[in-house]
């Protein structure tokens, strides 16, 4: 809290800035107001009334503008009020019910949030990945999967900024997505995918794959790099043990410490690497990482590539800084990436 200023960053990853209006602790009373974040206007007010003997009663407003948010906030408030009664009736005596278990099968994408897909899409492909076609969201680096029904790509979708990660399930109730691209010669590719609920403590969510071929088109996962694919996602937490910890018993996954300050998730052929501040920072001095100020939080991925002399004549072709680390690693730093380090590991 700075001023009557204060920094929030929401269960599925979203950041705001928000001023307090009003903190009346007589009327059980506060209001605050977006300063900067989606909205062109925001104003909440939550207020307490007695309702007599032990019971009260919250009662939760929110003004916004434009007008084709309320939905996304909506869900927003309907997700925060959840944890609102369930932390009122843990205090009661009442039942608390765990986070979300799924039975993982795989790290099934990474979703990336962004509120310009088009410029991060431009400098991916600087980097040398090919994407699905413009115009229909979400655009997608495509890789060549580990099995043929659990895809493995990143998703870029216009939003405030936020990295999630998207776990593979096989049995799952949720939103339908449907999606359809049009290939280079002409065939249409359509996709449907169920969507779960955010969890955390890492931004993340399941999904299943109704159509997982959608994302394997060759044309989009042969790409001018060698990139061959996703190998791990590194998170960087201040307590990577107890992060890890979490997120395996949601996922029924594998935990081990690796070294000090990093801890891995193992679900199949995607790897989450999850590392403390300094030992991120001394990892990849290499590319002068800096951990994140929100914790915990996506700051990259790891990638295979074929070899890495030909990425490297690529990279200084396009003008686009990396580092070259022990066995020939290609680091490309998070600036060049909004915030997004790639990691390339050649395989010959």
């Amino acid at each position: 809290m700075d001023k009557g200023r204060r920094i929030v960053t929401f269960f599925n990853g979203m950041v705001a800035l928000e001023r307090v209006v009003t903190l009346d602790d007589a009327d059980c009373r506060l209001v605050n107001a977006v300063v900067k974040g989606r909205t062109s206007h925001y104003n909440a007010a939550v207020q307490i009334f007695a309702e007599g003997g032990s019971r009260s009663r919250l009662a939760w407003t929110v003004d916004l503008l434009p007008d084709e948010l309320a939905p996304a906030i909506g869900g927003m408030m309907d997700h925060a009020a959840a944890f609102m009664k369930k932390t009122l009736d843990a205090a009661q005596g009442q039942p608390y019910d765990a986070a979300m278990k799924v039975t993982a099968r795989d790290i099934d994408h990474l979703s990336i949030a962004t509120p310009d897909p088009g410029a991060l899409a431009m400098k991916l492909q600087q980097v040398g990945f090919n994407l699905t076609p413009e115009g229909v969201e979400p655009r997608c680096v495509c890789f060549q999967p580990a099995d043929d029904d659990i895809p493995n790509y990143i998703a870029l979708i216009e939003a405030d900024v936020r990295v999630a990660v998207a776990v593979n399930v096989a049995e799952l109730e949720g939103e339908v997505r449907e999606h359809s691209w049009e290939t280079d010669d002409g065939y249409e590719v359509e996709a449907e995918v169920i969507v779960g609920e955010m969890d955390g403590p890492l931004p993340w969510f399941p999904v299943r794959h109704q159509m997982p071929e959608a994302f394997m088109e060759p044309e989009w996962i042969v790409h001018p790099n060698g990139a061959l694919g996703m190998l791990a996602v590194h998170v960087v937490s201040d307590d990577p043990s107890e992060t890890a910890k979490a997120l395996g018993a949601q996922w029924g996954a594998i935990t081990e410490d690796l070294f000090d300050g990093c801890t891995m998730i193992q679900t199949g052929a995607v790897e989450i690497l999850i590392w403390s501040p300094s030992a991120y920072q001394t990892e990849y001095k290499a590319v002068e990482a800096m951990a994140p100020e929100h914790r915990p939080t996506v700051v990259g991925i790891a990638v295979a590539v074929e070899r890495s002399r030909p990425l490297q004549a690529l990279l200084r072709a396009n003008n686009v800084p990396f580092a070259l680390t022990e066995g020939d690693r290609v680091v490309v730093p998070a600036e060049q990436l909004d915030g997004l380090m790639i990691e390339f590991m050649p395989q010959t």
